[in-house]
């Protein structure tokens, strides 16, 4: 029994070895398969590729048409002067002999021209369909009937010498007239791919018949083949063929050549034959001529791959694969060019997911990235490839249709939280009218953002439309951010001090540096007005900058005039670090006014750091190691606090204001705050508060170990002589 159980076991273990050695000769054979059918040719290729190989055809084209008519000018020159000056036979008429001499060089300089104007014509994509259409129908009506006219003119005593004219001036016709089809059909119905490869091809044709032509007279008269040789090297390796159709065609032409210049002779009863050394050659040729024409494919296809992913990284978006912002509006500039598209039934549409943040924030940058996927999917499905894109972050352009927009919009509401329900996100959207057809789609989309901005932070309406009583707030937007560098400039704006005291006596421990800006056109401007602006137009940096620079000058002229300094916090953003070097402006502004680095602050937001998680790490470090305090402002505004303070080397915690203003009525917020008092106090961590605004609440803080409080109870923003006055009752600073 056991013997049997041994045996059966040996020989499924021998089977299951034979399959999975079948399936590795099979994988191979199939791998070896695939490595031909691709070294042929033989596969698939996209648009984008043939209209490439297309391309390049034309554009090497040009340059063969150049050397023919180059070739074929030198020719006709040699031809009469040899045949009609030196050998001239005064017993036929001039013209009869000019015909006879010069007549397949004439007909090869028209195919020459013909195919320089095809070509130039196609790569001028400008050039008026009504002048490139002429052009087309006139060259190629005289190639399609000069052959004809003078077709008398070709007859040959040797009958192959006779056929091989008959193919030129036949294939020449034909040539003509896929240069007429070309023409008509791209007037009529546009472009087309198959009617310019049927021009190439007989171009191609034709310049191989009449190199078996010529040659198969040089041959017979004892000269060489090096026509037909310029030819085939002209067709096969300066144009570029798929592999196969390179091997079918090489073949072919060297095979039948070979036959007709070694049966002419025969038929002829020449002395001249092919040398077996010639043979050789002839056969050497050819399969260079195949390794070349083969090789030089698969560069052109893969510079096609390697172009096609530029352009791909160019106009796509990287995440979504939707359209970037600058694909979006030269395809909407295209649109409104063109008399058959009614603007009238038209808008652009700005669509901004709120609080996408929560995403990043609770589930990772992965399930971010993910989620605007998905939206860019419902996003292409609702409104089409061509007419949406990622704008950024969580913004999306559409250009649609006004009827039924808000319905749409609604249901790709619906989608968007559908997607995760727990987080409940929603989307809201601006759309702005277009005008005329001129309106820049850029300047239309910035007012339906701008409209869009109305919505944020409200529940249930998600669309509104861009008017003119808008106009006045975004006026005042697009002053703000083309006027900031003056207004720094200018000094109007300017940083206010808002003081933090020590928790068990109230005196002053140090400020925090706000940004203020007087305007003479508009006057105060609120920093809940500018400072969205200048972050929605990547500015904000250039305010953080000049606040910090105002800073450690009046820090500078204080210690000038032995007057008393107390450290001063100053806040970074996420875009600081996203657009600029913060750190490195810091330290020059804080070297170039002899500052130390402890009497500088700063406060970065949670939000700020979750956002940039990796950038931010090194930057927190570095701030430490180079002395300065770093401080984590708005704790618990955000969903990520705990993951803030174990992963981010931090000197302090600085406790929203909604903790501090629900004191007075929600135990929840007592038992929250006293505990996040002790944990900090665990960690090592130093504790502010901010938004304290009345005296229970300074008490209740101070009696559970918080150190420092900042809020309007001790004092609202105020300049540097303010400041003075109030805490140090030292008047007249400036």
């Amino acid at each position: 029994m056991q013997n049997k159980k041994t045996k059966i076991y040996s020989t499924c273990a021998k089977n299951e070895y034979i399959s999975i050695n079948m399936q590795k000769i099979l994988n191979s054979f199939k791998f070896l398969g695939h490595w031909v059918l691709n070294i042929l040719g033989i596969k698939r290729t996209s648009k984008a590729q043939k209209d490439f190989l297309l391309d390049s055809n034309v554009r090497i084209g040009i340059y063969m048409a150049l050397v023919i008519i180059g070739l074929e000018i030198w020719m006709l020159f040699r031809q009469i002067f040899e045949k009609l000056i030196v050998e001239y036979n005064p017993e036929k008429s001039f013209f009869t002999q000019f015909f006879q001499y010069t007549t397949l060089f004439w007909m090869m300089l028209l195919l020459g021209v013909s195919f320089l104007m095809f070509s130039v014509m196609y790569l001028r994509k400008n050039t008026k369909k009504k002048t490139a259409f002429l052009v087309n129908v006139i060259f190629g009506g005289v190639c399609a009937l000069y052959p004809v006219l003078i077709f008398a003119d070709a007859m040959s005593s040797n009958p192959i010498k006779l056929a091989l004219t008959v193919a030129f001036y036949a294939s020449l016709s034909v040539y003509g007239l896929s240069l007429i089809l070309y023409a008509v059909y791209t007037y009529l119905k546009g472009d087309a791919r198959a009617t310019k490869m049927f021009v190439i091809t007989m171009f191609a044709v034709v310049c191989l018949v009449f190199g078996a032509r010529v040659s198969f007279s040089d041959f017979l008269g004892g000269k060489e083949i090096i026509c037909f040789i310029t030819m085939v090297v002209f067709v096969a390796c300066l144009l570029v063929w798929k592999p196969y159709i390179s091997i079918l065609m090489l073949g072919g032409i060297f095979i039948g050549f070979y036959h007709l210049i070694t049966d002419g002779a025969v038929a002829s009863e020449s002395e001249v034959v092919f040398q077996d050394g010639d043979k050789v050659n002839y056969v050497t040729l050819l399969i260079a001529l195949i390794m070349v024409a083969t090789s030089l494919y698969h560069q052109r296809a893969r510079e096609s791959e390697s172009r096609q992913k530029l352009e791909m990284h160019a106009s796509f978006d990287d995440i979504t694969g939707l359209h970037n912002f600058r694909h979006f509006l030269e395809q909407a500039k295209l649109q409104m060019q063109n008399p058959n598209v009614n603007i009238g039934e038209l808008m652009y549409v700005y669509v901004d997911i709120q609080n996408f943040k929560l995403v990043n924030d609770q589930l990772g940058f992965k399930a971010g990235n993910e989620f605007l996927k998905k939206v860019a999917a419902a996003i292409r499905n609702m409104f089409g490839e061509e007419n949406s894109c990622r704008m950024g972050e969580d913004r999306f352009a559409v250009l649609a249709k006004r009827e039924g927009i808000v319905d749409k919009l609604e249901a790709l509401n619906q989608e968007v939280t559908a997607i995760n329900e727990t987080l409940g996100l929603t989307l809201i959207a601006g759309g702005r009218s277009i005008p005329s057809r001129d309106y820049d789609p850029r300047r239309a989309m910035d007012r339906a953002h701008y409209a869009a901005s109305f919505l944020k932070g409200t529940r249930g309406q998600i669309f509104i439309e861009y008017d003119e009583k808008m106009s006045e707030g975004l006026s005042i937007r697009h002053y703000i951010a083309r006027n900031i560098e003056k207004a720094i400039e200018q000094g109007w704006v300017r940083a206010v001090y808002q003081p933090i005291v020590w928790a068990k006596d109230g005196k002053l421990a140090s400020c925090e540096a706000l940004a203020r800006w007087y305007d003479p056109n508009y006057g105060d401007l609120s920093p809940g007005l500018f400072v969205p602006i200048l972050e929605d137009a990547l500015l904000i940096h250039k305010l953080d900058y000049a606040i910090i620079e105002q800073v450690c000058r009046d820090l500078r002229s204080a210690l000038d005039n032995k007057l008393p300094v107390v450290p001063v916090s100053v806040n970074f953003s996420r875009l600081d670090f996203e657009h600029s070097n913060p750190i490195e402006t810091l330290n020059t502004l804080v070297d170039k006014y002899g500052i130390a680095r402890d009497l500088i602050v700063v406060e970065i937001t949670e939000s700020a750091l979750m956002n940039s998680v990796d950038t931010l790490k090194k930057a927190a470090s570095q701030l430490r190691k180079e002395g300065y305090s770093l401080w984590l402002d708005d704790f618990g505004s955000g969903y990520s606090s705990l993951n803030v303070i174990k992963d981010f080397e931090l000197t302090g915690l600085k406790l929203d204001g909604k903790f501090i203003c629900d004191l007075a009525n929600s135990e929840r917020a007592r038992t929250l705050v006293v505990h996040i008092l002790k944990m900090a106090d665990a960690l090592g961590m130093r504790t502010l508060a901010e938004g304290v605004e009345k005296p229970f609440e300074a008490d209740f803080l101070h009696e559970n170990g918080c150190e420092r409080l900042q809020g309007y109870y001790y004092g609202k923003p105020m300049y540097r002589s303010e400041l003075y006055e109030k805490f140090f009752k030292i008047k007249n600073v400036h």
